[in-house]
């Protein structure tokens, strides 16, 4: 068999239906099917002489009973002896993922391409017992924040945050996440923060190469440090708090009609649609624009000191890049600049394409956690491949498939 691609499904006897070998080989991935080792025999990965599937595998499902004593060892092993490039993908039932919370999070792996078949934040639930299917509902305060119903207090609150974006260019949702549910964001977080793509560079704020034939002021000279962190999209699958936020089926019509948009749709970048901004001491994130037209941020945890948020709210416009205007705010033009300090729990609704942004420089040991979840005007837009890699550290196909889709000319 050509290993190449290769996936190993390490399933006991009369589970294969759990997971459809036929959609891994229509997609260029062929299957090894592994029953498991029967009562009397030992695993070859658990003695000295290993396991050559498991060394050609560049993806691994594994759906063995986790009550087993030996499974949970065999899993155990995968941790330590599988490289870090390869993706697991671990099959649960009901309850299991929090009686084997501790195994289980030794799973999160690097990136890599089988990462468009399952994800690397690697457990599935089979079936919704056990209250494991996560409800948006709970974590987001509706009695504050009706936004999965319709009527007076619903209208009152768009009409308010309307208004906020008319004057500000932002609206803010105090406590939008209840506080006793905060502490199981920053848990998500930290599990996946290993995964930020941390890039210690400097950029302007359009995330484009230098032009010496323009002049030292002009903003797209203007270089600065850029030392923060994106945990990719592509880390928060469906047991993700924040994967759930964002395709809740009330949160993007209530995010379209604060907005006041008729052309609105989810982000498409695989990469981009749902991620975390990590930020660390000395840190922050030096002014830019955005390349999504809107975006929905989140305040999870903030650094002992620092981190606000500062903007200049519609500086440029679909077809005006300003450059006079970011000129201006990069001078420091304080009568341009508003300042916002979130609180975990807040949430900002923002036009960050046309509103010159940034994060100030953190102190303290704690990360600051944002997340960002994303929207366009244009169906199917994704970012920019030059831009994708400078955030996210890598490409898929489909950045190179849609460059340039966008609704306006400008630089990005």
């Amino acid at each position: 068999m050509n290993t190449e691609n290769m996936v190993l499904i390490d399933v006991e006897p009369g589970d294969a239906a759990d997971f459809d070998r036929r959609f891994l080989e229509r997609n260029g991935h062929p299957d090894v099917m592994c029953r498991g080792p029967d009562h009397a025999s030992l695993c070859p990965i658990l003695s000295k002489v290993g396991c050559p599937a498991v060394g050609d595998a560049h993806g691994i499902v594994f759906a063995l009973d986790l009550d087993r004593p030996r499974h949970r060892a065999i899993l155990a092993r995968y941790c330590d002896v599988v490289r870090r490039e390869v993706p697991i993908r671990v099959v649960v039932h009901p309850g299991r993922r929090e009686k084997y919370r501790e195994l289980l999070d030794r799973l999160y792996r690097h990136e890599t391409a089988l990462r468009a078949l399952f994800s690397v934040r690697s457990v599935c639930v089979l079936g919704e017992g056990d209250g494991m299917v996560i409800n948006a509902g709970d974590y987001i305060d509706t009695d504050r924040y009706p936004i999965d119903e319709s009527g007076a207090t619903r209208g009152a609150l768009i009409s308010g945050l309307r208004e906020q974006i008319e004057n500000d260019g932002c609206a803010v949702l105090r406590g939008f996440v209840r506080a006793t549910r905060m502490p199981e964001l920053v848990a998500e977080c930290n599990r996946v923060s290993r995964f930020g793509h941390r890039n210690f560079t400097r950029t302007n704020p359009y995330f484009t190469a230098d032009r010496p034939d323009l002049p030292d002021t002009h903003p797209l000279r203007r270089f600065y440090d850029r030392s923060n962190a994106f945990v990719p999209a592509d880390n928060f699958g469906d047991e993700s708090i924040l994967r759930a936020i964002y395709e809740w089926p009330a949160f993007a019509p209530f995010i379209q009609d604060a907005l006041g948009e008729t052309e609105f749709y989810r982000y498409a970048d695989p990469l981009a649609d749902v991620i975390v901004n990590l930020a660390e001491a000395g840190g922050g994130f030096p002014w830019h624009f955005d390349t999504n037209n809107y975006t929905v941020t989140l305040a999870i945890q903030n650094a002992e000191h620092g981190g606000d948020f500062e903007f200049s709210p519609h500086l440029r416009t679909s077809t005006e890049e300003n450059y006079a205007g970011v000129e201006a705010v990069l001078g420091g033009d304080s009568s341009l600049i508003h300042t916002l300090r979130l609180q975990p729990g807040d949430l900002q609704i923002f036009k960050g394409r046309y509103s010159l942004h940034r994060v100030a420089p953190l102190a303290g040991p704690t990360p600051r956690y944002v997340a960002i979840f994303s929207y366009v005007e244009v169906e199917g837009m994704v970012g920019s491949p030059d831009r994708t890699v400078e955030l996210y550290g890598r490409i898929l196909p489909v950045h190179i498939e849609r460059a340039g889709l966008r609704n306006d000319a400008l630089i990005d």
